[in-house]
């Protein structure tokens, strides 16, 4: 009998092992199943991304290359130049980076020299990037420093659509402070130019107190048809590394700020237009107190 109850207690325990086996084996089977479906998931994940990089690298490429059919200018402004540097030095330098369509620099008009900054226009944007890593080196004995200014293509930036009564004035916004008079008074006169006929001067006010330009300026074409064309074609537009921002300009001005944007803020438009309220003055009367 004691044999009987000994077999009996082997087959009990030879079964429990061979449950244990099975349930160890069917546990291990669902883990591997689940890391093996986490590494798949892992593994499309991946290779989604890395289609998505490859469209918008694509889609980057084509756009610049569209832009450059197109004819797109592609420029660079440097600074630090020597004071005795000509286009043709410029020229000779950037000449490595690729095809240079124009260089323009400003000139001192009491000393005859440059004013220690250019623009140099490239037909490609390799030609572009090959210019901005040249920041740093040194050209005619002074360590230069570049930038991007134009890109071929119109910034998006976000426009503020709400404009003024329609006049064939128009004011501008944004304007980017690092550049002096007569950087921007011919980048705009260029582009504003091709909405129709200009009349008279651009204006640029000045902060008499710290003797800076505020970033804004005001300009007059023939027709109110021209002026809202300009208004709407140039809004957001890149001019100098800032979009502007643009709007018709009325007899007075004054509720326009040079810091606040286009209603409100620091400042009113001293004088506007209408030439009666002193400061600037505007269109028609004058520079008034002067700077």
């Amino acid at each position: 009998e004691e044999e009987v109850v000994k077999e009996e207690v082997k087959v009990v325990v030879t079964e429990e092992k061979k449950e244990e086996s099975s349930d160890s084996s069917a546990s291990s089977d669902s883990e591997s199943s689940e890391s093996e479906a986490e590494e798949a998931e892992e593994t499309n994940d991946k290779k989604r991304k890395a289609e998505d990089e490859e469209v918008e690298t694509v889609s980057k490429i084509a756009k610049t290359e569209a832009q450059e059919e197109k004819g797109a200018t592609f420029t660079v402004w440097c600074g630090g130049i020597s004071w005795e540097a000509k286009a043709e030095d410029v020229k000779e330098f950037f000449g490595q980076c690729g095809e240079i369509t124009d260089v323009r620099i400003r000139l001192d008009n009491a000393t005859g020299k440059n004013k220690g900054f250019c623009h140099i226009d490239f037909t490609t944007k390799a030609a572009q990037d090959a210019a901005l890593a040249l920041s740093g080196s040194e050209f005619m004995g002074r360590t230069i420093r570049c930038d991007g200014a134009g890109d071929g293509s119109v910034r998006t930036a976000r426009k503020d659509e709400n404009y003024s009564a329609k006049t064939n004035k128009v004011f501008i916004a944004n304007l980017n402070r690092d550049y002096d008079e007569e950087s921007h008074r011919a980048a705009l006169t260029e582009a504003f130019s091709k909405f129709g006929t200009l009349v008279g001067d651009i204006r640029l006010p000045y902060n008499r107190e710290e003797g800076t330009l505020r970033g804004i300026g005001y300009l007059e074409f023939e027709t109110v048809d021209q002026a809202e064309a300009a208004v709407k074609g140039m809004n957001a537009v890149e001019i100098n590394g800032r979009p502007l921002r643009t709007d018709f300009s009325g007899n007075d001005d004054s509720n326009r700020g040079g810091r606040g944007g286009f209603r409100g803020g620091r400042g009113g438009g001293r004088g506007g237009f209408g030439g009666d309220r002193g400061g600037r003055g505007g269109f028609g009367g004058g520079r008034g107190g002067g700077r």
